[in-house]
């Protein structure tokens, strides 16, 4: 999820009546039942992480002991049985600033576990689960805190804000991670064989085999298709926020995007009546597999409400009788299939990814394991955009790449809805890719090729964190 103007309030109303609409395709849970009894259970691998991990992401101790004792599930916050609404300003203050450093506590402790997790490549820690009862518990603090944020609102009564708080902690998270990554990088000196090999066919020049390694390794790390890509699972999902949020709306279908190979009619292909697209002008063009699910949030999160609703047109009172995505293991389960059954596309889907690390059981374990492919269309425009053409709808947002690669009318804008976004994405790869293959660039650059599937996969990492 990119940052986004805010709405006007027509194309709110028409947000709204829009999420409202129940789909008739693939509902990913259609009889949900909460479970979160996994959160505190995840505490039994606590003896597995103490072995791969000593500090936390801004090099701190880990209180493994302290983490054995807190109430993942039932709230890890220090007003989590208190009635905030009744609370006076010193001591709704209190209470914010230690919830404050509590969430710091575990940002900086999920950051280290996430990072650490993939480069156990002895597989000390067979289980994400911990990190994501970390991830789950730092939801419902965030919502305590911003409660106790409108009871200091309400007694007007200054506080550092939460949001600060936690960029600040990012920026030092950031600077401890670029030093980590820059002395792992001063003692690998080797290179890809395979990779270093396939350059040498390319050129004899020394200069130029050198470029042109770094030119692949970039690239294969920066979510391209190949140029075998051809069904793809497209999804995009809207949250509650970019930080410590809930996942609202899941939209995803599947589409055959290949250039080279034969269309296919499949058996559930999306014809013009079973279309839940907002714009009659939005072509099936070869969809299928569609689907479309709402999630819903917190108790706490109810009464703080969405704060991002201006954008998405989703307030959290239309999804109070939801189950949340993070409790919702059936559907969890259904997408993650569907996530290992293709290679993956989103537009900026890094966001798409940690979202899904955190929320998804058994996610990063398929990751680990290179079972999950992704592609990533904003990277697509910012390395293979038409040559010489200015990009008068900005830069590279899904607004403006589907505007350029006519899945998007000029005077219409991105829905902001999570299936609508997927399939202008999905039509926009494909006018893409049909023009990168007649002009011989992109995958089928003369110069770099990229063969095969492309898109990101996890790389097994030699040094551990």
């Amino acid at each position: 999820m990119n940052k986004k103007e805010p709405l006007t309030q027509t194309e709110r109303d028409e947000k709204i009546r829009t999420a409202q609409i129940a789909s008739t395709h693939n509902s990913l849970s259609p009889h949900p039942i909460a479970n979160n009894s996994w959160v505190n259970d995840a505490k039994k691998d606590i003896p597995y992480w103490d072995r791969i991990i000593d500090n936390d992401a801004v090099l701190n101790p880990i209180d493994w002991n302290w983490l054995a004792k807190a109430d993942l599930m039932n709230g890890v916050g220090t007003a989590s049985l208190m009635n905030i609404e009744n609370m006076n300003a010193n001591t709704a203050l209190a209470f914010h600033d230690a919830d404050v450093d509590i969430l710091t506590t575990l940002d900086n402790l999920y950051a280290r576990m996430s990072t650490s997790f993939m480069f156990d490549n002895d597989r000390v820690v067979k289980s994400y689960r911990l990190a994501r009862s970390v991830a789950y518990a730092k939801r419902r603090l965030k919502d305590e805190i911003e409660r106790l944020e409108m009871r200091l609102d309400a007694l007007n009564a200054e506080y550092d804000d939460v949001e600060i708080a936690e960029k600040e902690n990012e920026k030092e998270r950031s600077r401890v991670w670029r030093q980590e990554t820059k002395d792992i990088s001063a003692k690998s000196t080797g290179k890809d064989e395979k990779t270093w090999k396939y350059v040498q066919t390319l050129t004899s020049d020394p200069d130029k085999q050198e470029w042109a390694y770094n030119e692949l390794i970039k690239r294969s790390r920066r979510y391209l298709p190949g140029q075998q890509a051809n069904s793809v699972f497209g999804i995009d999902v809207e949250t509650t926020g970019l930080m410590n949020d809930y996942i609202v709306d899941i939209g995803y279908e599947y589409m055959d995007v290949s250039p080279t190979e034969p269309a296919i009619m499949h058996s559930d292909t999306i014809n013009d009546g079973e279309r839940m697209f907002v714009k009659d002008y939005y072509q099936t063009d070869g969809a299928y597999g569609a689907g479309r699910q709402m999630f819903g949030v917190s108790e706490s999160r109810l009464i703080v409400g969405n704060k991002v609703a201006e954008l998405t047109g989703i307030e959290t009172d239309m999804i109070a009788d939801k189950i949340p995505f993070d409790e919702d293991l059936q559907a969890q389960h259904a997408l993650l299939a569907k996530l290992e059954s293709a290679p993956v596309v989103a537009h900026n889907a890094r966001f798409e990814h940690q979202h899904f690390l955190a929320s998804i059981d058994g996610y990063a374990e398929a990751y680990r394991d290179g079972r999950i492919t992704i592609m990533d269309t904003m990277f697509m425009s910012s390395t293979w955009d038409k040559n010489g053409e200015e990009r008068i709808h900005g830069a590279n947002k899904l607004d403006s790449y589907a505007k350029r690669w006519n899945a998007l009318h000029e005077d219409d804008n991105e829905r902001h809805l999570g299936y609508e976004d997927t399939h202008i994405m999905l039509v926009a790869m494909k006018n893409h890719l049909n023009w990168l293959h007649e002009n011989n660039e992109g995958p089928w650059n003369t110069i770099i090729p990229i063969t095969g599937i492309g898109g990101k996969r996890y790389e097994k990492h030699d040094e551990k964190q």
